[in-house]
């Protein structure tokens, strides 16, 4: 999928970003959270927005509780923070605004692709894969797709679901 994480499968700030607060819209300092399993860089082309994405497996604090998490993949675009300040005021690089959360079941690894050859196919795609939902490891690894690349238009919806059993990995190449 992405970017290798820590060794103790934890990352939780990220030094050169802050993650803005959809009430307020005030940049606080930026926690990924517990228990991240994978995160994406997604930088299509110059002059696109950037996007991270971030695969959680499940919730609680020193240890997995519950593999059910509403917000199991939560996808950013990342803009400039302070894009008029020089770096040596602008605290943060960039500023993480949230576009969309999706509901995982043991998220282990996550996939962004496209099909740039196909004009009928979505723009964007994100697989995940699953591999426990607290009681089985038939979980499927279940495809996203976002028809437009602009969230002010549509976010991702379920494209497919492909039944597996414990994946903990997916990949996506081109032939």
């Amino acid at each position: 999928g992405g970017y290798p994480v820590l060794s103790n499968d934890v990352l939780e700030e990220v030094s050169w970003a802050c993650i803005e607060d959809q009430e307020t819209k005030q940049c606080g300092e930026a926690t990924l959270g517990k228990n991240v399993k994978d995160v994406v860089y997604v930088h299509d082309d110059p002059g696109k927005p950037k996007y991270l994405l971030v695969a959680s497996e499940c919730l609680g604090e020193s240890q997995c509780e519950r593999y059910e998490v509403p917000r199991g993949v939560v996808i950013y675009e990342m803009q400039p923070h302070s894009p008029n300040l020089p770096r040596s005021q602008a605290p943060y690089l960039y500023k993480l605004v949230e576009k969309q959360a999706l509901l995982t079941y043991g998220a282990t690894d996550l996939e962004y692709f496209d099909l740039r050859f196909d004009i009928t196919a979505p723009e964007r795609f994100v697989a995940v894969a699953q591999a426990f939902d607290g009681a089985s490891y038939h979980v499927s690894v279940n495809i996203y797709a976002q028809q437009t690349a602009d969230f002010t238009v549509n976010q991702y919806e379920l494209f497919q679901q492909l039944p597996t059993q414990q994946a903990v990995a997916v990949n996506y190449a081109e032939y």
